[in-house]
């Protein structure tokens, strides 16, 4: 054990990690078999018949998942109304299946795809009334579909069709919403379902690396805990440097090789966010206040930034959109690279480049910059708070802190780190500036004062948003409620549960969680950088809606780690961790999940985070609750050596 050093175990984490992503990613000679053959014929619907069984929807759930499927549909319909909408059939929920729809006069036949973009392809243009229209379809196993209309036949190739056969439906569609008006007859519909089976070697190779990891990583802290002298300051600096490098590379290649190479298209060809929304965080909030009425404007969306952010982006209406993109991303850069320097500089030739890597290529920076969110300056305002108030200068930290509070609620957190610190006044003038700056924004809005308060208070219509209905719809970032909708969804129970209830339950379980948190840290903790993370990653987790670029407050913690001279055995633990979260994982994606940016790029990259932030929580509470118990323990036994 003596001769197993710390950097060789790093680098067989590395290759396993490597060879983990390549064995979940690359199919080698696998093989095509077929699970389920099933045939439903002699289907007949008329949506205004008397006969109660002829008037009912027919409905025929498939249990058995797929990866391939060969179908094969055929009927007659008659349309009643031609200017009603309504599905002639589904065979899965929402758009996850192929449906064929009726909208305006015109039949379309709606595929969904492999990136849950589902596509539209036209049948008929102008749909005649009470006009019978014998209809086939049929796609097999190589996306090969064929569509006949009477004589007239159609075929198309599309490799990225990907449709469900899950709950089958006859007279309606779109998770039996839009029910049709007019008749269906002689609906049969055959179709087999194939999964792919590869070789039985496959499973062990998986478990022999994934085992090989959880070895090597017990031999890592093992080996750490002989000789903890490895991570002074310049050592972990350098580490964290090295994994954000190399995540870098070895992201880029994975994306590049998917795009490239295996001809995959967005998610598989990037880690950021859709390219089509680019830079759209700030162009759409320019546009929303270049009248600044940015909760009443006239555009497809409204503000749900708090009063500042909205008066920030409203001086950058004055100038050209790229200009005010390069203007507001220096505004942010610049400082941020002074930051990573006064913090993450070391005593080496290769200090430059350290910092360039810190400050330009972890994945939070990269992600925000994609997006164009304020989020930069809010992070930034954050940072600055942590910077002055380690330099006792009370009324700077409490001017960024108010800020940041005035253009997004969530820093509020860091109120409890001041209480914890005693500093009782700063409190007072941090909620008195926030108070005073959201007063004065509101009060130059374009609309009624009293609206624009009643607006905020009503949490900006976000619950409204289709993240929190039934359906399949998640938020690629790291809140924990958006993976317990995945876990709910994965299981079919959220069908089952109301989506209020949930909110209701979640919203009770993390304020309980914060608050006994916060009196832990006010109680037991005293060094100061697990209190600031232990503000931090509740703040990151524990709202419904937390996007990825909010991992840029994980430079916050180790900032004071990085620099905290007090040694611990969890110390390597604790800089992995950190380190990790600052790179992009998106190595496996969710099917059957769309996101807010359209496509299904849900990936185990925002599980992972999840997984790694309250795991270090939890560590970090009860190394906490162990130092408590085991420092009671020596004060004891001293007090009863003195008595002897």
């Amino acid at each position: 054990m003596k001769n197993i050093s710390i950097p060789s175990l790093l680098f067989a984490l590395f290759i396993n990690a490597v060879l983990l992503i390549a064995v979940y990613n690359i199919d080698i000679s696998n093989q095509i078999k077929e699970v389920k053959k099933n045939r439903i014929t002699d289907i007949n619907f008329d949506s205004r018949s008397n006969d109660p069984r002829l008037k009912s929807i027919k409905n025929y759930p498939e249990q058995q998942s797929a990866a391939l499927n060969d179908v094969s549909i055929q009927f007659k319909v008659k349309v009643t109304n031609t200017a009603s909408a309504g599905d002639i059939f589904q065979t899965a929920p929402l758009d996850r299946g192929m449906r064929l729809e009726l909208q305006n006069d015109a039949l379309n036949l709606i595929i969904n795809t492999k990136s849950n973009n589902p596509r539209s392809l036209p049948l008929i243009n102008a749909v005649q009334p009470n006009v019978e229209y014998p209809i086939a379809i049929s796609i097999d196993r190589n996306n090969n579909l064929k569509v006949m209309i009477g004589a007239a036949t159609g075929e198309v190739i599309d490799d990225n069709l990907h449709y469900e056969i899950s709950d089958i439906a006859v007279g309606t569609g779109y998770s039996k919403s839009r029910p049709f008006d007019g008749i269906i007859s002689d609906f049969s519909m055959a179709y087999s379902l194939y999964n792919m089976v590869e070789p039985g070697y496959y499973s062990v190779i998986r478990f022999i690396i994934i085992t090989s990891m959880f070895v090597l990583f017990g031999l890592l802290f093992y080996a750490f805990k002989r000789t903890p002298e490895f991570l002074i300051r310049d050592t972990k600096i350098a580490l964290v440097n090295v994994i954000i490098l190399i995540g870098f590379i070895l992201a880029v290649c994975f994306h590049y090789f998917m795009g490239v190479y295996m001809n995959k298209p967005y998610p598989w060809n990037t880690f950021l966010f859709n390219p089509v929304d680019r830079f759209n965080d700030l162009f759409n909030m320019l546009n929303i206040n270049k009248d600044l009425n940015p909760y009443f404007c006239r555009y497809f969306m409204h503000s749900n930034y708090y009063p500042l952010a909205n008066i920030i982006f409203y001086l950058f209406t004055f100038i050209n959109k790229w200009v005010a993109l390069v203007l507001f991303y220096l505004i942010f850069i610049i400082p941020f690279a002074l930051l990573n320097k006064h913090y993450l500089s070391i005593n080496s030739k290769a200090n430059l480049s350290n910092i360039l890597i810190f400050t330009f290529l972890s994945f939070p920076f990269m992600i925000a910059i994609d997006r164009g969110n304020n989020e930069i300056i809010v992070f930034l305002c954050t940072a600055l708070f942590i910077y002055f108030l380690q330099k006792n200068k009370g009324f700077a930290a409490c001017m960024f802190l108010s800020i940041a509070m005035a253009m997004k609620l969530f820093p509020a957190v860091f109120l409890v780190l001041l209480f914890s610190e005693k500093k009782y006044k700063e409190i007072a003038i941090t909620v008195g500036l926030t108070l005073l700056l959201s007063i004065m924004s509101v009060s130059l809005f374009a609309n009624d004062f009293s609206d624009n308060i009643n607006f905020i208070l009503s949490g900006f219509g976000v619950t409204n948003a289709p993240l929190f209905g039934d359906n399949n719809v998640l938020q690629r970032g790291v809140s924990a409620f958006v993976a317990i909708k995945l876990f709910l969804v994965k299981a079919d129970l959220l069908h089952s549960m109301r989506m209020h209830a949930i909110l209701s339950a979640y919203s009770v379980v993390c304020l309980t969680v914060f608050g006994l948190l916060s009196l832990y840290i006010w109680l037991i903790e005293r060094e100061f950088w697990k209190k600031l993370t232990l503000l931090v990653l509740p703040m990151l987790l524990f709202p419904q809606v937390s996007a990825e670029y909010k991992l840029l407050y994980i430079y916050l913690p180790l900032y004071l780690f990085v620099n905290h001279e007090k040694r611990s055995v969890m110390d390597l633990f604790y800089l992995l961790m950190l380190a990790l979260m600052l790179v992009p994982k998106d190595y496996l994606y969710f099917q059957g999940f769309i996101t807010d940016s359209g496509y299904a790029d849900y990936s185990i990259n925002s599980v992972l985070n999840i997984a790694i932030m309250i795991m270090v929580m939890t560590a970090m509470v009860i190394t906490g609750f162990m130092g408590k118990k085991a420092s009671k323990y020596a004060i004891k036994k001293n007090k009863n050596s003195g008595m002897l």
